[in-house]
């Protein structure tokens, strides 16, 4: 019996990242990849077009994943007719690992398919999909760089030179929202390092992933922890007051400054005169100005 295994068809069908389905689709009649390109620790779901009540079995580097991975392909459901039989399509669930987590392995994966005709011989598909498993990113190390004054931007400084790029690959980096919500799109980086200004208060995560020739690298993507950017609060003078009068023509009043809020400590000045212990002065008669400055250089004035 001829077969005519030219009409199988390895292809991805979804991608699964953290529980959620991230698609890639193709059908019968599309050309599959050559390659593919995934990290270690992916769990990638492979489907197969074979013949109905073929049986279908997976190799890795032609070494047999098991019987438990086997599959026959079934005759009812979404079926395929075409004029040299009927097809209908099987999965595959199978993780990448590699055996040494610092470097880039290549493997095979193959399937040989054994008609449900007993005259018939098991197949193997020759070249089979080759697969470039890499080592994951590590994670980006973010520094929050504060807001100094209320009402005013902050930004965060994204360290890179721990992420070891493979040979062939780049590095992309976004910038997301403690929601998930896309801030920053994918953007190339070169150096080790970035920076994301001009933000306000928030909650924010930087991620970055490989990719090969503009598409990413299945199972790259790393998010850091979540950084915050935090509003300080307004600075105000709460009090300025004379604490204790003049108590003789020609004498001194005691004036006390008290100041709120932005980021302590804080440094007063009465009169031309600075003060960064505790907002106490001492004057002669007369209408003075004064403001307060914090530790971040706002100021306010009165």
């Amino acid at each position: 019996m001829r077969r005519l295994l030219r009409h199988i068809t390895i292809f991805l069908l979804f991608i699964f990242v953290l529980g959620l389905a991230d698609g890639w689709g193709q059908d019968i009649n599309s050309t599959p990849p050559p390659e593919q390109h995934v990290c270690e620790g992916k769990e990638i779901t492979y489907t197969v077009f074979g013949f109905i009540n073929s049986n279908i079995e997976w190799y890795v580097d032609d070494l047999h994943l098991g019987t438990d991975k086997d599959r026959t392909v079934p005759s009812n459901g979404d079926n395929i007719i075409r004029t040299n039989g009927t097809y209908n399509k099987v999965t595959l669930q199978h993780t990448w690992s590699l055996s040494d987590p610092t470097k880039t392995e290549i493997h095979t994966l193959k399937i040989q398919e054994t008609s449900a005709d007993p005259a018939a011989c098991a197949t193997m598909t020759e070249p089979g999909l080759k697969v470039y498993v890499y080592p994951k990113p590590a994670v980006p190390v973010v520094t929050v760089n504060p807001i100094a004054c209320n009402g005013e931007q902050g930004g965060l400084s994204v360290d890179l030179s721990g992420v070891t790029i493979p040979t062939g690959l780049s590095l992309q980096i976004r910038l997301q929202d403690s929601d998930n919500n896309t801030l920053v799109g994918w953007a190339d980086v070169s150096g080790n390092s970035h920076t994301y200004s001009n933000l306000s208060a928030g909650s924010y995560k930087v991620t970055i992933r490989y990719v090969k020739e503009g598409n990413r690298v299945r199972g790259s993507v790393v998010a850091s922890p979540i950084k915050t950017l935090v509003n300080p609060p307004v600075l105000t003078v709460s009090s300025a007051a004379v604490t204790t009068p003049i108590a003789c023509n020609g004498g001194d009043a005691e004036v006390t400054i008290v100041a709120s809020g932005g980021t302590a400590p804080y440094t007063y000045t009465f009169n031309g005169v600075e003060n960064t212990t505790d907002g106490v002065f001492t004057s002669k008669a007369g209408t003075y100005s004064y403001h307060v400055t914090d530790a971040n250089g706002c100021s306010t004035a009165s």
